[in-house]
């Protein structure tokens, strides 16, 4: 949808963008759009130029992000509050399942195809509560 508005670039490595390349990149850009592993500092929005607006991460956390800097440019950040919580619900959900059963050592044991392993007990989730002893569980979107 961007393309039919205006030009856009992206980095095609399915993986972290290397700083170097970010800063190579980013020049002469009016838009960022980053992820939690690009660290937007000064460097970075000194590559980028005078012309740099607005930058969007596609996360809730913003500290990648050196906002001071971008205040004092009059680059308008913005983030993504709320979009991950369902996700992060359910595979906090999934984790306790996989542990719970212990998933991971009885595939291991398959995959090894040992006789008489032991996985240990199984604990069911299912009507269970999970109690924090390190502070407190539920408060919040994801809880």
């Amino acid at each position: 949808m961007l393309r039919k508005v205006c030009d856009v670039e992206f980095y095609k490595e399915p993986k972290t963008i290397p700083r170097e390349a970010l800063i190579k990149g980013i020049q002469g850009k009016d838009i960022i759009y980053c992820s939690t592993t690009d660290i937007i500092d000064s460097e970075v929005l000194d590559a980028a130029g005078q012309q740099l607006k607005v930058i969007a991460t596609n996360s809730v956390g913003y500290d990648h992000i050196d906002i001071n800097e971008c205040r004092k440019r009059d680059i308008l950040v913005s983030n993504t509050p709320g979009i991950p919580t369902d996700s992060v619900a359910e595979l906090t959900v999934a984790l306790m399942l996989i542990t719970g059963r212990r998933l991971f050592e009885a595939s291991n044991a398959i995959k090894k195809w040992r006789v008489g392993i032991y996985v240990g007990p199984l604990m069911d989730v299912w009507c269970r509560t999970l109690k924090c002893h390190c502070g407190h569980v539920g408060i919040g979107k994801i809880g």
